[in-house]
C-alpha cells in the first residue's frame, strides 16, 4: 500500500468547517497540506 492510499480515506474540515476526504482533493490535482497549530 502506498503512502497515497493510505491516506486517501482520512477525513478532515475544510475552511468552511465540511468534511472533505482527503483522496478526494488530490484526484484532479496536486494537493499541499499544511497543519496548523493554534495557540490560545
Amino acid at each position: 500500500m502506498s503512502v497515497a492510499q493510505a491516506l486517501a480515506d482520512i477525513e478532515l474540515l475544510d475552511a468552511d468547517e465540511r468534511t472533505v476526504r482527503l483522496g478526494d482533493l488530490w484526484q484532479s490535482k496536486a494537493v499541499v497540506l499544511t497543519f496548523v497549530r493554534h495557540f490560545g
